[in-house]
């Protein structure tokens, strides 16, 4: 299930540019782009992620890969410039961070933070960059021969999604959910409308 749930994940695509010359290099953080791509994460009631230098690590080496040897693609070839890694997990583990899923979406031929916008502008690479299971992400531009902007999720399925059914559950009948939380909205019993007032769970 877990596979299944990561399939939608990798429909991602790559488009590169002409060459950026030095004076059009686009000299944008990771910190800049991980800024936005939680604003909108935000705006449609995903829960914000944090970055994780690691993960940045990564999508800035895939970043200089791409745009040094003016390539798409998730996959890097052993002995050109700047390769770190074949896959995405290889490089987010080659940066320090042993984790089972990670999913990578790139482009080119636009600046950081304009790729960071187009890349959620796109409906299958905004699957992954939306996802509630998402637990970090980093992000990288590079302009040193193409262009190339990169952005790593790494997700952990254990993470209950903002909206699961046992909230929808509480929300409804104001019952107790399964932190001993008592959530009051909606509750009418009498001892649950004690507990509810008192801030004290019943199991």
């Amino acid at each position: 299930m877990r596979l299944l749930a990561l399939a939608p994940l990798i429909a991602l695509g790559l488009f590169f540019g002409a060459p950026a010359s030095t004076a059009d290099a686009d000299v944008v953080s990771g910190t800049a782009m991980m800024t936005l791509h939680n604003q909108m994460r935000f705006a449609i009631g995903a829960p914000t992620i944090p970055m994780d230098a690691r993960v940045t690590l990564a999508a800035q080496n895939h970043a200089n890969y791409s745009a040094a040897n003016r390539t798409g693609g998730h996959y890097e070839t052993a002995g050109l410039p700047y390769y770190t890694g074949y896959g995405p997990r290889d490089r987010v583990i080659a940066a320090g961070l042993t984790t089972t899923f990670v999913s990578e979406v790139a482009t080119g031929g636009s600046g950081g933070l304009a790729g960071v916008s187009q890349l959620w502008d796109a409906p299958y690479h905004r699957l992954g960059l939306m996802h509630p299971s998402a637990s970090s992400a980093g992000w990288g531009h590079s302009d040193l021969a193409g262009s190339a902007t990169v952005g790593d999720i790494t997700y952990d399925f254990g993470i209950r999604s903002v909206d699961s059914g046992e909230n929808r559950r509480v929300r409804r009948t104001g019952a107790t959910s399964s932190a001993g939380v008592v959530r009051c909205t909606g509750s009418r019993s009498r001892s649950r409308t004690k507990a509810c007032r008192s801030g004290k769970s019943r199991r």
